[in-house]
């Protein structure tokens, strides 16, 4: 039980936001046809998509506290993928198609 307060540091210390990146593309460029850079907008900056993280986090949170108190012989574990959960790299990917 006291890893728990060690956990909590680590995950609330990865849930950082990354800097945004503004970009001034010419109207020609295949990106814009892509697609590519719309949705990278659309993740850094549309309020539905930041909704979604929040109601995904506070689900997850009940789970817990729901599992918490249920006995077990075998230790519990966390899994989630990084990559647009916990960890932000929509600044990376911005610069990964301009490139």
């Amino acid at each position: 039980m006291k890893k728990w307060p060690f956990l909590l540091v680590i995950f609330t210390a990865s849930c950082t936001i990354a800097p945004r990146i503004s970009v001034n593309v010419p109207q020609s460029s295949n990106t814009i046809v892509d697609g590519k850079l719309f949705t990278t907008a659309f993740q850094q900056s549309a309020a539905e998509y930041r909704a979604l993280c929040y109601q995904a986090f506070n689900i997850a949170h009940l789970r817990v506290d729901q599992n918490r108190e249920v006995k077990s012989a075998k230790p519990k574990a966390i899994m989630t993928d990084l990559d647009e959960t916990v960890l932000d790299n929509s600044a990376y990917q911005a610069h990964q198609i301009l490139q």
